[in-house]
């Protein structure tokens, strides 16, 4: 998922967020990341994501 246009940062540009899902056991983040300056990423995990299909 990933959300745009958030608040501007100062000097710099408009905050962004990319979630990145992947399956998991359990509903958790597992932290967050900040590879350029206000473009945060935030792991996560969820059972909800499993297809049940091996």
């Amino acid at each position: 998922m990933l959300f745009t246009n958030g608040e501007g940062c100062w000097n710099g540009p408009d905050r962004s967020l990319k979630v990145k899902l992947r399956c998991g056991l359990k509903t958790e983040l597992t932290g967050v990341d900040e590879p350029s300056r206000c473009e945060y990423i935030l792991p996560s995990h969820s059972p909800f994501l499993y297809s049940g299909f091996a």
